[in-house]
């Protein structure tokens, strides 16, 4: 039977980038663009809810959905109209123990961090600039946003991740290969909560879209949470809705399946992409 579902109440789309919106060669298609215009006019907000930093972030996105707000760090910082409206880092010290408990389990740890949207790496990561790969130690006089460990580095202890502090959160996702340690109270549910709630609005009025384990929270929490079926099964199982893949449009899908039809979805929603 499929799962009674109220459209009317949903004022939000928020939407995960990579895995869900972006196809695997990273493009928006011209279906999902349309639809998303489409929902935008009738008066629904679009939010960006992405792991990336803005300038890969923006790298994907470039001119569409130029007045949408945008979360980037999955939650750590919010863009609204352009302007900044939280950026919530770890503080240096924390980094700092951070960083040794890493390096004192393994000294091949594969660490790498983000301050104010640059990466620093302290091995040759194929995103950091050459002059970025250092020791982390010597740039920790500002407080990184996040901090990122390689999970497929040789010899990584068992357990590794349970000597982390009480004030930070890690989220394992990427198939696995990378643990992404952010401040304790940072999350897209969060983050998506805070914007929808300046506007007078509730969680319970927000459809969104992911595939990761990032993405967790905002499908439990918001009204309406769904799945690519790509997505990790974690995801899947905490999901109101499965949509088709990111490579066949599933965002588009369902979207344009509310505004056209406004019928309830079954739990799987997997009408083919036309060709």
């Amino acid at each position: 039977m499929p799962i009674p579902l109220d459209f009317a109440h949903i004022r939000y789309l928020a939407i995960d980038l990579d895995g869900t919106l972006l196809r695997t060669d990273k493009s928006i298609s011209p279906r999902a663009r349309n639809a998303i215009q489409q929902a935008e006019a009738r008066g629904l907000q679009p939010i960006i809810a992405t792991a990336r930093p803005p300038r890969t972030a923006e790298s994907f996105l470039k001119d569409f959905l130029t007045d949408a707000p945008r979360i980037y760090y999955s939650g750590a910082r919010i863009h609204v109209n352009g302007n900044l409206i939280r950026n919530r880092t770890i503080p240096i010290q924390t980094a700092l123990s951070i960083i040794e408990t890493f390096e004192d389990a393994t000294p091949d740890a594969r660490i790498s961090l983000e301050i104010d949207d640059r990466l620093y790496a302290n091995y040759r990561h194929h995103l950091a600039n050459p002059e970025d790969v250092l020791d982390l130690r010597r740039i920790l006089d500002r407080e990184p946003i996040n901090i990122m460990l390689n999970l497929t580095t040789p010899d990584l202890p068992k357990g590794i991740l349970d000597l982390l502090p009480n004030d930070v959160r890690c989220v394992v996702s990427d198939a696995g290969t990378l643990a992404q340690i952010m401040n304790t109270d940072v999350s897209k549910s969060a983050a998506v909560e805070r914007i929808v709630a300046e506007r007078g609005g509730a969680m319970s009025q927000v459809l969104a879209f992911g595939d990761d384990t990032n993405d967790i929270d905002l499908i439990k929490n918001a009204g309406i949470g769904v799945a690519l079926s790509n997505a990790v099964d974690l995801v899947k199982d905490v999901a109101d809705h499965i949509t088709v893949s990111n490579d066949e449009d599933g965002v588009a899908v369902v979207i344009e399946t509310l505004l056209e039809t406004g019928l309830p979805l079954s739990r799987t929603c997997l009408s083919p992409a036309p060709p």
